[in-house]
């Protein structure tokens, strides 16, 4: 018999014993003598499968700042968020953020910094959901300031600009109670 056919033949014999040499390959405390042949453990994962996706990331730091917010750590909150918005500048999530500042100081009585926050995402989000609520929230903002005059007229901005939404409803009952 040439040596090539033997060589053929004993390698699946030298693979087998090789594979005993594996730690944990068989269940049988005796590897030389397997009794039930297992799979191998999995492989470790990767470490590209164990990190997070960018997309992931970003819905992650967005929702701790949101944490902050919901737990009342009010500069936890705009500090997080600003740092959403400096680390994601093209993010769909900006004007969230934004608005999410702009609450946040309203909710600490911040009143000027809420305003600037919602004045940008009137201006630069004009199209977005959130430029609506900004609107709605800066009217609520200057109310709260005692200031009605400017309270009137950004409601009467929604109920203009946004007919036929649950803003210009909202807005439309604020006038009532301010007339």
């Amino acid at each position: 018999m040439p040596l090539y056919l033997k060589t053929l033949l004993i390698l699946p014999m030298l693979a087998q014993l090789c594979a005993c040499a594996q730690p944990g390959y068989f269940n049988d405390p005796d590897p030389v003598f397997p009794g039930n042949i297992t799979q191998p453990p999995p492989p470790p994962p990767s470490a590209k499968e164990t990190q997070a996706t960018p997309a992931q990331r970003e819905t992650g730091e967005f929702n701790q700042a949101f944490e902050q917010l919901k737990a009342a750590k009010y500069s936890a909150a705009i500090a997080a968020f600003k740092q959403f918005i400096q680390r994601y500048p093209q993010s769909e999530h900006r004007a969230e953020a934004r608005y999410w500042i702009g609450e946040t100081h309203f909710l600490a009585k911040n009143y000027p910094q809420a305003l600037e926050q919602f004045s940008h995402i009137i201006i630069y989000f004009a199209d977005s959901e959130f430029a609506r609520q900004a609107m709605l929230k800066s009217a609520d903002t200057y109310r709260a300031m005692q200031d009605i005059p400017q309270a009137k007229l950004f409601y009467q901005r929604v109920i203009k600009n946004h007919p036929h939404t649950s803003y210009a409803v909202k807005a439309t009952e604020q006038l009532r109670q301010l007339r």
